[in-house]
């Protein structure tokens, strides 16, 4: 098949594109202390509909904490999290809460 030049040129142009990403969460200058202890100080970032992240530290670090911010199961001092309509976030608890009685069965 011969493409003439001006589709070769649209279809070259097209393969450069990356899809257009939705930013699913945004987060600006947050803060998080307990007390006299600051955990976040200044945290800025964004996170898009293309990207695979995993968060790692350790212990006291503030990954449980960072998730309960976004999730708001906890407040934060100060800052911005934006979460687009449309995202859906999920929350697993490091710790389970049973009820007195309950059984796995």
């Amino acid at each position: 098949m011969v493409l003439n030049r001006a589709v070769f040129d649209f279809l070259r142009c097209l393969a450069t594109l990356r899809p257009i990403m939705a930013t699913l969460i945004t987060i600006s200058n947050l803060r998080k202390s307990y007390g006299p202890r600051v955990l976040f100080k200044n945290v800025n970032f964004s996170v898009t509909s293309d990207h695979k992240i995993g968060i790692g530290g350790r212990n006291g670090a503030g990954k449980s904490t960072l998730f309960s911010l976004i999730t708001k199961r906890e407040e934060y001092d100060r800052g911005m999290i934006a979460i687009h309509d449309g995202t859906r976030l999920g929350f697993l608890s490091q710790h389970d809460e049973f009820i007195a009685g309950e059984t796995a069965l």
